[in-house]
């Protein structure tokens, strides 16, 4: 069964894996970073409860206009070539691995000069 941490590596390649030419970032992105890039980070969960099931977030960042408006033509083309290369998520062989994109949604004030849209999976290890 791979933990969160497996869960973590394989969506990180999978996202690196869709030729966006964005800098992946896994947990937070760096504090002075300018440019568009994606974070990938797993959520908390009880591990009593949730044996086997990891959710996990893909944040796409783009910065916005000196305006304060979004870029929503960039922001539409990495969303699509990121969403694509989640729908089918290559694991590694003897692993049971069930992805599911549950939502996508655009998130308000996430970063400061950022745009961001959220892509939320769960992820399945463990079969019942």
């Amino acid at each position: 069964m791979a933990d969160e941490f497996d869960v973590l590596d394989i969506v990180t390649e999978a996202v690196e894996s869709a030729g966006a030419g964005l800098t992946v970032y896994q947990g937070n992105s760096a504090k002075d970073e300018k440019l568009e890039h994606i974070v990938v980070n797993y959520l908390p969960f009880s591990e009593m409860v949730h044996v086997g099931r990891v959710n996990v977030n893909v944040n796409i960042f783009t910065p916005l206009y000196g305006d304060g408006l979004p870029n929503m033509e960039r922001m539409k083309v990495l969303k699509r070539k990121i969403r694509g290369v989640l729908s089918v998520i290559p694991h590694p062989l003897g692993v049971y691995f069930d992805s599911t994109v549950l939502w996508s949604e655009r998130l308000y004030d996430v970063k400061e000069g950022f745009d961001c849209i959220n892509i939320r999976l769960e992820i399945i290890t463990e079969k019942n």
